[in-house]
């Protein structure tokens, strides 16, 4: 980027998003203070005090220049903050006996509950996918615990509809039954 002109370089200024890693130095993005979802494993003890200066000796002078991609620091390694999507299934007893599987979604392991809105009549509506078992046991679970919702079953798709954006209450109310 030593050879940049002016017009490359208002270029970069004017999409910053893109160009960071370019416009904020050598390290890239800034680690950012608050509770981040990624961290790394390099902590403040490694780095100087601030109240120390950094001793360098006016004999040399740093004629190298540094190429983005080419860090000196040693590669950063991230530890991500995912929370545990271990799940166990639902134990059948002989008092509570469940009729009816909802299957997790195959990548991430996430409930198969969705939002979806309705064309032209602005309502929007609530899915429960991937059901295995009985579907009118898992409707009449439903009216107890959201009256509101009036669940409707699609028999050959094997979902349910919900009226409502209740997606965080549902999933909520599956995790606890063990799904």
């Amino acid at each position: 980027m030593a050879s940049a002109s002016a017009r490359t370089i208002s270029r970069l200024v004017t999409k910053p998003l893109a160009f960071r890693p370019f416009l904020h130095g050598r390290d890239g993005l800034p680690v950012w203070s608050g509770s981040p979802r990624w961290s790394t494993t390099q902590t403040t003890q490694d780095k100087p005090a601030e109240s120390e200066p950094v001793k360098s000796s006016s004999n040399e002078t740093d004629n190298t220049t540094h190429h983005p991609s080419r860090s000196l620091s040693p590669k950063k390694v991230y530890r991500f903050n995912i929370p545990d999507r271990v799940w166990k299934a639902p134990i059948a007893t002989k008092e509570n006996p469940l009729k009816y599987n909802i299957n997790r979604t195959i990548p991430f392991s996430t409930l198969p509950v969705y939002s979806i809105m309705k064309p032209g009549l602005g309502q929007i509506w609530t899915v429960i996918k991937r059901i295995d078992g009985d579907l009118q046991t898992l409707k009449e679970d439903l009216i107890l615990d959201f009256p509101d919702s009036q669940p409707i079953i699609k028999p050959n798709i094997k979902h349910i509809l919900c009226r409502g954006q209740i997606v965080k209450e549902v999933k909520l109310w599956l995790q606890d039954r063990g799904f």
